[in-house]
């Protein structure tokens, strides 16, 4: 490879600010959590709580589709980019903006902003994986985890002072997702993965693959779909604790809504503090993450249920923002190794849709539980303590499974001379 190309296939640092600034506003639908009592107050008679959840169907098939559309080459990176966070800052606003909008208006336009969703939240971890490499790789996705955690923390605190104004904070609460205009600028900045660095890769694959026995074909591959069950199994379990989080201060420790707020604050902390450790953990040792998110869930359990205060439960829950935020972007690795460059956007809507419709699946896998547990009681100790146990066991199997056997093992990197000369030049990519 020349020295002119190989200086064209350098990643340029206003790349990472286009991915960064659109995975700061990937989070943005926690704006109109902190919302939900004035919006409850003011649709009155309604199910409002559809006001916080109906977006997640349409986020559900529009980031397969999202998948779809790139891995064939029909949409590029960035068109998605700006469709999505576009879509995202009309459709938020809208509803703040219309004088008093219909319960039905207002729930049409959190659907719509679910596909802005989407088409968004594929992108960040499919062009890290198509772009960089090595640590910078890693790194990096554990960036995009702390941002979008960060990011959930100022929607969340903008959503709530808005909702807390006199007299028209329910209407107010929607301009929270004003901020989307960051997402909408940056997602001018958001590159097309180079030719170059995909043929390259797709190359190294494709002689990984061959020497292996397989034929290096651009598929999607199985080990998509295993990455994918994992992340749902674990996300089951993290959602049904922190859902759970707020019950758990108010039954069990007699507390009130601001030692939970503030215990989920904590947790949102130390995600924010697992993707930053990422990067440094995988190079470290790759290993050890996957265990290290599984205990971290492991131990979460295990202290709800034995925790007889405040401080113990702000602990756990700081377990399960740990735990999350080092699991994730282990999928998101994986899914780089397995999967063929040309399929990584497809695999990632994949993974990442296995993480949404556990949200959907987690109501009623909490709701069984109470029906065996609880007597049908979703507030009852005996509920809660059961999810606990449950979660704890299910994690510790995880984590042994985890420590037996190395899903990051695997395989050669073999080296970029391995590669044919027409695919190290762009030719040959041609499906």
């Amino acid at each position: 490879m020349s020295k002119q190309q190989q200086s064209t296939m350098q990643p340029k640092t206003i790349w990472l600010f286009g991915i960064l600034g659109i995975a700061s506003v990937t989070t943005c639908f926690v704006a109109t959590n902190p919302a939900l009592s004035v919006l409850g107050e003011h649709y009155a008679g309604q199910n409002y709580t559809m006001l916080s959840s109906i977006h997640t169907v349409a986020t559900f098939f529009m980031t397969l589709i999202t998948g779809v559309l790139i891995s064939s080459g029909r949409m590029k990176y960035r068109l998605c980019a700006i469709l999505g966070t576009a879509i995202m800052f009309i459709s938020g606003t809208l509803p703040g903006i219309v004088p008093d909008p219909s319960f039905e208006f207002a729930l049409g336009c959190r659907l719509v902003f679910g596909v802005g969703v989407g088409f968004v939240t594929p992108l960040m971890n499919s062009l890290i994986l198509n772009i960089y490499s090595g640590d910078k790789q890693s790194r990096y996705t554990g960036w995009v985890q702390t941002v979008k955690e960060g990011g959930s923390v100022v929607f969340q605190m903008l959503g709530g002072f808005l909702a807390a104004q006199p007299n028209d904070g329910w209407h107010m609460s929607f301009l929270a997702f004003g901020l989307c205009l960051v997402g909408v600028i940056a997602a001018f900045f958001v590159p097309e993965p180079p030719k170059e660095i995909i043929a390259q890769k797709a190359a190294e694959k494709r002689a990984a693959a061959q020497a292996a026995g397989g034929d290096g074909k651009a598929k999607l591959g199985i080990a998509c779909f295993v990455i994918a069950f994992f992340l749902f199994l674990y996300s089951l379990l993290q959602m049904s604790l922190q859902m759970n989080v707020a019950t758990m201060f108010s039954v069990k420790f007699a507390s009130d809504s601001v030692a939970s707020a503030t215990a989920l604050s904590c947790k949102t902390v130390f995600g924010m503090l697992a993707g930053i450790a990422f990067g440094f953990l995988f190079k470290f040792n790759s290993r050890i993450v996957l265990p290290i998110a599984c205990f971290a869930g492991c131990l979460s359990g295990i202290l709800f249920r034995v925790a007889g205060d405040p401080i113990m439960g702000t602990v756990a829950t700081c377990g399960i923002g740990f735990g999350f935020a080092t699991f994730m972007p282990s999928a998101m690795m994986l899914n780089g190794k397995y999967t063929h460059p040309a399929r990584i956007a497809m695999g990632t809507s994949i993974i990442l849709a296995a993480a949404n419709i556990s949200n959907f699946c987690s109501s009623l896998y909490m709701g069984t539980v109470a029906n065996i547990f609880g007597g049908g009681d979703l507030k009852s100790i005996a509920t809660i303590d059961a999810l606990c146990v449950i979660a704890a066991v299910v994690y510790f199997a995880m984590a042994i499974l985890f420590l037996v056997w190395n899903p990051f093992k695997g395989g050669r990197k073999p080296a970029p001379a391995e590669a044919p000369a027409a695919e190290a030049s762009g030719e040959g990519e041609k499906e």
